[in-house]
């Protein structure tokens, strides 16, 4: 799987050859106000978790990958560069 995954989501597993993930789970540890298993029904009805889908739900092939060198892909200090997979969604 290329790096589409990870940037999209966290607990899934793919297959070569699958395009949809062969598992898919949500564990908010109790901090959820609606179940986890809603939370996951809306994931899968709202997303295309496809790699096709997430490369072009995030924009992935636009030239920006020197800028995530400086101090990587994720959590990056308030320095105005801001990446579509940080963005919070809502269900």
């Amino acid at each position: 799987m290329d790096r589409s995954a990870a940037y999209t989501l966290r607990q899934a597993a793919y297959v070569i050859g699958e395009a949809e993930p062969i598992a898919l789970a949500v564990d908010t540890y109790g901090a959820a106000r609606v179940p986890d298993a809603e939370i996951l029904a809306r994931l899968q009805k709202n997303f295309d978790l496809t790699p096709g889908g997430m490369i072009t739900r995030l924009d992935l092939r636009r030239p920006i990958y020197l800028t995530t060198a400086a101090y990587g892909h994720f959590g990056r200090p308030s320095d105005g560069v801001h990446f579509p997979w940080e963005t919070v969604v809502p269900l």
